[in-house]
């Protein structure tokens, strides 16, 4: 950044400038976030493909807990919310889990929503493998 024109011809005075560097987290160009209050983001209805569920999400000082609700909207056991592992971390791959549920195998293939509820904390990103 410069303070005059950037051109071949001298300017007058003492010319200033600054080179500065802005970087952005791995898929972090917009996030939702919550205050203390809290939040949620449902998903539309998509094919559960893949057995992990990971997220991209800066959840330090918060929470960040995820259900699964089948195609009416009604929480799917063993994947709801009393049973969703909380995650309180900074990182661009958390894998979500459940008290009982190692993976989602017994979910292949069903039509779900994702339901994530956080607060004090920003969400990024999530995917299946």
């Amino acid at each position: 950044g410069r303070q005059q024109r950037h051109s071949p011809w001298p300017s007058k005075g003492r010319p200033s400038g600054a080179i500065g560097l802005a970087t952005l987290r791995l898929d972090g160009f917009v996030s939702v976030g919550a205050d203390s209050t809290g939040g949620t983001i449902v998903t539309t209805p998509l094919r559960l493909k893949g057995s992990q569920l990971y997220v991209n999400a800066n959840a330090i000082g918060g929470t960040l807990r995820t259900e699964i609700l089948d195609s009416k909207g009604k929480p799917i056991s063993g994947f709801d919310l009393a049973s969703a592992r909380a995650i309180r971390s900074d990182r661009v791959r958390i894998r979500c889990g459940w008290k009982k549920q190692t993976d989602l195998s017994a979910l292949s293939n069903r039509v779900v929503r994702l339901k994530f509820h956080f607060e004090n904390s920003c969400f990024y990103a999530f995917w299946m493998e």
